[in-house]
């Protein structure tokens, strides 16, 4: 299975971190260097803003960017995630053919009471961006567009949110399908496949961490000597 990610010089020791859990479960990792200071393919955060001639530089990476090359590079499909990831088993069973896109919900007990707010009332759910499951089919390449173009450029663009929008009307059940503009979006369960979260009574089923936010410390703690 291949895994995509990327980053900048400070966040070298996660793609480090992360390169140990790809080995050891034989996956195959492809890595994009956002600052020249990483090893991996060299790919600047600095963008062309649409019909604008001055430059934009991305605020986060942008997932999408990273995707759609990935896309056009390989005719195979992959995982895209961010570097601040811990994969504690195999989840290869994720990738199968009845999906274009795969994107990771968190049940609204796991919204509720935390830091987060959620601008959108009518989603059960909390969506979290950081990992995608792609097939490499043309309805992908469109939709990762269509995700790229709803945001990029704006000041205060944020891809997880733009991506939030685009799947608004679903109902945001684990495994349910939903075809939106003729595109397969499969939900998977965050508590398995992209746990945020990280409480301990909550963790029995996770395949991958995601240490995001308040969550950092921990991460680095296993970064160290790296």
């Amino acid at each position: 299975m291949k895994i995509v990610t990327g980053a900048t010089r400070d966040f070298e020791n996660y793609v480090k971190r992360l390169r140990k859990d790809i080995d050891r479960l034989g996956y195959e990792l492809k890595v994009y260097d956002y600052d020249g200071e990483v090893d991996g393919e060299y790919f600047p955060l600095d963008f062309i803003k649409p019909n604008k001639e001055e430059l934009y530089r991305a605020k986060i990476p942008m997932k999408p960017f990273i995707i759609l090359d990935m896309l056009y590079k390989t005719g195979e499909p992959f995982v895209y995630m961010d570097c601040d990831v811990e994969i504690l088993e195999d989840f290869s069973e994720v990738m199968t053919s009845d999906y274009d896109i795969g994107v990771c919900i968190h049940k609204k007990k796991y919204h509720d009471g935390s830091v987060m707010n959620n601008p959108y009332p009518n989603i059960s759910g909390y969506l979290n961006a950081g990992i995608i499951y792609v097939n490499n089919t043309s309805n992908t390449k469109y939709f990762i567009r269509k995700w790229l173009m709803s945001y990029v450029g704006s000041e205060k663009g944020s891809d997880q949110e733009a991506l939030t929008r685009l799947m608004e009307g679903c109902s945001w059940e684990p495994y349910d399908i939903h075809v939106i503009d003729g595109i397969r979006i499969k939900m998977f369960p965050s508590e398995i496949y992209n746990f945020t979260f990280l409480k301990e009574e909550d963790m029995k089923e996770a395949k991958v961490l995601h240490y995001v936010g308040m969550n950092r410390p921990k991460l680095n703690e296993k970064c160290v000597g790296l």
